[in-house]
């Protein structure tokens, strides 16, 4: 979506490319071989009815892209 897109142009353009991302990652899709972004949990305001949470659990492909990463 445009926002997705928004992010992967910010975050690339400030030195700090998504994992996994063939357009704006520099190369990195070999290791990774998806985009590796993700939201852990959402909150959305309402103005009737308060808050409505959401929670995601990260993929075990990310959890191992990211393990990669922090090993150096």
């Amino acid at each position: 979506t445009g926002r997705t897109h928004q992010i992967r142009v910010q975050f690339s353009e400030g030195g700090f490319p998504v994992l996994g991302d063939s357009l704006y990652g520099k190369g990195q899709t070999a290791q990774f071989p998806r985009v590796m972004l993700h939201s852990e949990s959402l909150v959305v305001s309402l103005p009737d009815s308060g808050d409505i949470s959401a929670a995601a659990v990260v993929p075990e492909d990310m959890q191992a892209a990211i393990a990669h990463v922090r090993a150096g």
